[in-house]
């Protein structure tokens, strides 16, 4: 069994690495992609991961393979595209060290997964299913991501959806917004920004767009908020977790994959405490068999209620007063 499998797309991220001796700007090749990054954080937290996606059959590919099976992630499911490359994306940061990016990827081998090619057996075997919107964003990547979560969560999965908006990857705002609702009524935690809650729900307050968002499905809702912390709801439980500060001798680990993937690794050791994690995995071997045509899914499994102190923060997880509520 894995803790977390996950879905999408797989890249080379270049990044502003200084200048040659002529002043020209020098690039470093790093391996990216938002469910990676999840899973090689996962991993070195000491969870069993696995990743599907798709890479081309040059260096690039190779090289993602093999960073990903040095962190310890399963490729069994990596496809190679012998037909088009491996997506690449060049990162541009400005003044404040905000990034935007350029992509190749039209097409690139990460939206040219196939739903056959997705390994279903692989989903049944895990416990957690994490995917993003950027397979979302064309065919036939697209169909294949929604089968895999539909397969997810007949086989009992919890699942994990981070809306990663990238504006240059979308035809427009509503295109991006249709696409990434779809499928958050399958969603048991959902990670997002500020600017996804916006887009996702119109609104700007943390607590009136994760509560629009909530009645929609996700059982826990967490919003990054860069160096103000982190924003939560679980029901009408809410509140904000400040930033915590490392030191220079700590290398930090890159913001949404850390504090989101913490959330599923002690949602992971939670559920395999609750009596929903044992419902769940007596029933597994049931519910991994194909339903008849037309079958409801089975029921989710509760969530199970978190206590009063988080497993991955020193913060006590309480509401916030009205006052501070009213003013997100």
């Amino acid at each position: 069994m894995f803790d977390i499998t996950a879905l999408g797309e797989i890249l080379i991220d270049f990044t502003p690495s200084g200048t040659n001796g002529m002043g020209m700007p020098l690039y470093a090749q790093n391996p990216g992609g938002a469910p990676a990054n999840v899973l090689a954080q996962s991993a070195l937290l000491g969870s069993r991961t696995a990743f599907i996606g798709k890479v081309g059959q040059d260096g690039f590919g190779t090289f993602l393979r093999s960073v990903m099976e040095r962190s310890g992630i399963d490729t069994r499911a990596l496809v190679t595209s012998e037909e088009v490359h491996t997506t690449l994306a060049f990162v541009q940061l400005d003044a404040c060290g905000d990034r935007s990016f350029s992509f190749y990827r039209n097409p690139g081998a990460d939206i040219l997964l196939r739903e056959s090619e997705v390994d279903y057996d692989l989903i049944r075997q895990s416990h957690i299913f994490h995917f993003g919107s950027l397979s979302l964003t064309d065919e036939p990547a697209r169909s294949a991501t929604v089968a895999a979560v539909h397969a997810a969560r007949e086989s009992g999965c919890l699942i994990s959806y981070d809306p990663n908006y990238r504006p240059p990857l979308w035809p427009s705002q509503d295109a991006a917004r249709t696409a990434m609702l779809k499928l958050l009524p399958l969603a048991d935690i959902l990670k997002l920004s500020e600017e996804e809650l916006t887009l996702l729900t119109g609104e700007a307050s943390l607590a009136t767009g994760t509560a629009a968002l909530a009645v929609q499905g996700p059982a826990l809702i967490l919003i990054s908020l860069a160096e103000r912390g982190a924003y939560f709801r679980r029901g009408a439980l809410c509140g904000l977790v400040p930033a915590f500060r490392w030191t220079p001798s700590i290398p930090p680990a890159p913001e949404t994959p850390f504090w989101g993937l913490s959330c599923t690794v002690c949602a992971i050791k939670r559920w395999r405490r609750s009596a929903a994690w044992e419902r769940m995995s007596c029933g597994r071997s049931s519910a991994s068999a194909t339903p008849p045509e037309g079958s409801p899914p089975p029921p989710r499994a509760p969530f199970p209620p978190c206590p009063p102190w988080s497993g991955f923060s020193p913060y006590r997880a309480e509401p916030l007063p009205p006052a501070a509520l009213s003013a997100m």
